[in-house]
């Protein structure tokens, strides 16, 4: 047991030998405590990668960590093993996304809830799925999502050419990041970025974010706006390019699932 009586189990990497014992046809029950159950899944499941190099032990290790801070603060009484199946099925969606600060982490705060018997039959398997397919670059687009009230605001432009001012709508996205709310900057200035439009087409494919064809009216919101027409105009409009350029105001949501999906993974 870990010294930490606080901590739901001290998830740690066995000897080879002992998982090897455990893999035996002839190993015994693994036991009924939600913290032995935890820690036999875990590894029984990452010990291949770790024996093959796969996976980093540091990164291995590390993981162990960060599952038992998540779950440091569930009282003994909520600690369930009702859920160990799909304990089983997110440590092995996790195998290949290891390597990487954020995702690891992500999951740990999923297994956290998946052992926490006030928050886990809400949870479903494509919790984990959508995680293993998920990208850093998507996970840190939907925390901040999350984290900015659900939202996001987000301009196209449409260009206008010719005489008989036909419009050529661009697909392009450019999102407006609200730069009070960027981690690390030290400026707090306001970003408009074009190259999340793959990681927003990935994130609307797996139901998770939704395109609004409005503007969002509050204060705050429309002075990003005002910061895109300014980029726009700065960008495009003053450079000789023969067309137009008309800036249009949109913003992305998170579904209902991309709301369920965050509170169990980030929040």
């Amino acid at each position: 047991m870990t010294e930490n009586k606080h901590s739901l189990i001290d998830i740690h990497l066995l000897p080879e030998e002992t998982v090897n014992a455990l893999l035996k046809p002839a190993a015994t029950s693994l036991g009924n405590a939600v913290g032995d159950i935890l820690n036999s899944v875990f590894n029984l499941t990452l010990h291949p990668l770790r024996k093959y190099n796969i996976v980093k032990t540091s990164d291995l290790e590390q993981f162990a960590k960060e599952i038992n801070e998540s779950t440091s603060e569930i009282p003994v009484e909520n600690r369930d093993s009702s859920k160990m199946g799909l304990v089983l099925k997110t440590i092995e969606d996790s195998k290949f996304q290891l390597n990487d600060d954020t995702m690891r982490k992500l999951f740990a705060q999923l297994i956290a809830n998946l052992v926490d018997d006030r928050r886990n039959n809400q949870i479903t398997p494509r919790y984990s799925e959508i995680l293993s397919n998920m990208t850093p670059r998507e996970a840190y687009l939907i925390n901040y999502i999350f984290n900015n009230d659900t939202v996001i605001p987000v301009g196209k432009i449409n260009r206008r050419a010719g005489e008989f001012h036909q419009y050529n709508s661009g697909k392009q996205d450019f999102l407006i990041f609200d730069g009070t709310k960027i981690e690390g900057d030290p400026d707090d200035w306001d970003t408009v970025d074009h190259s999340y439009t793959l990681d927003l087409s990935l994130l609307k494919g797996a139901n998770l974010i939704e395109l609004k064809e409005t503007a969002l009216s509050d204060s705050d919101n429309q002075r990003l706006y005002i910061h895109f027409d300014k980029y726009v105009e700065t960008e495009f409009t003053n450079k000789s390019t023969g067309y137009q350029h008309i800036p249009l105001h949109y913003f992305y949501k998170l579904t209902s699932l991309g709301e369920s999906f965050c509170s169990f993974v980030i929040g």
